[in-house]
This record gives C-alpha cells, structure tokens and sequence, in this order.
C-alpha cells in the first residue's frame, strides 16, 4: 500500500502550469487502485488543437472550450491552417467548412496528401449527406453541423483523441472539465 501512496503522490506531486481537475473516481494505469484528486494541477500530454474557422467569434468560443486542455493554434483561413500545419505538429483539427478561399475539406484533402494522419472535424452550417460522404472519403473524424453545442463539440473532441491516441484519462478529463 506504502508503494501505491507513493507512486500517486509521484504522480499527482508535480504541478503543472495549466489546471487539470479530475471530477470522479477512475482506475489508474496499471493497477486497481482507484484516486480521487480534486482541484489538482495535472501533467499531461500536451496536445495542439487547429481551430480554422473565418468567423472570429466562433473560433474565439471554441478556442475558450478547449484552452484548458489543449495547446491552441488558431487559423482564419484553410490557407492559414495548411501553413500553419508545415510547421507546426498538430494532433487535432477543427476546420469550418465554409471559409474565404478553399474550404475546410479542402484543407483536410491537403493535410492528408501530406501524409498527416491527425483527426480533423469539419464544422458546418450547410449539413448535408453529400458533404457527410465527401468527408467520411477524405477520412474526416466527424461533421458537425452548427450552431453545434458545447456538449457535442466536446464530446466528439475526446472520443477523436480516445480514438486516435487511446489515452482515456485526458478524454475522461475533458469531458468532465
């Protein structure tokens, strides 16, 4: 038991500069034991968020949602993304699908004939099953259609980082966050 205590407090122990809070009872990694750590800053893979939308106050908006969890890289554009994207590591892309120039789909297209294999989920106004198609082909993650709701938006965020990255504590504090 003294083994267990110290390895919880290794691994709660140090601070991270971000807030993390854990809101439940969950297992840890590789055994039974089960913590509680409430109002506790928390290390975490640091993972890097694209949100390319050309409406600023909707990227604003998600970008509040996710600025607890993730590093954020914001774009206004598809062009802006796919620059963004050549030198930047992203791990997860939000893409409004309807913006000046090229489309959200269009930029999911580009980052994938680079070979990024980063889930992408387009965000649109105009949902329609032939959109739906067009990026279940470009190997979209998801397509939500606007005004989409925190709830949603958050949800179908972890499950693309459960799905991609298999880490169940950072899904599970995202969607308790």
């Amino acid at each position: 038991m003294r083994k267990s205590r110290d390895r919880v407090s290794e691994l709660f122990g140090q601070l991270s500069t971000r807030p993390r809070f854990y809101c439940d009872m969950f297992p840890a990694k590789g055994g039974g034991l089960a913590r509680q750590v409430l109002n506790r800053k928390m290390d975490y893979p640091t993972y890097q968020l694209l949100v390319a939308d050309d409406d600023e106050d909707f990227r604003q908006t998600v970008c509040e949602i996710f600025a607890p969890f993730f590093r954020l890289i914001e774009a206004r554009s598809a062009e802006e993304a796919i620059e963004l994207v050549s030198r930047e590591v992203v791990h997860l892309a939000l893409f409004d699908m309807h913006m000046q120039q090229l489309t959200g789909l269009d930029a999911l297209r580009h980052l994938r004939s680079l070979h990024i294999v980063a889930p992408c989920i387009i965000v649109t106004a105009d949902y329609t099953d032939s959109l739906r198609d067009d990026a279940e082909q470009a190997a979209a993650f998801s397509v939500l259609k606007k005004p989409v709701t925190r709830r949603d938006l958050v949800a179908t965020v972890a499950r693309a980082v459960e799905t991609a990255y298999d880490d169940r504590e950072f899904t599970h504090q995202l969607l308790c966050g």
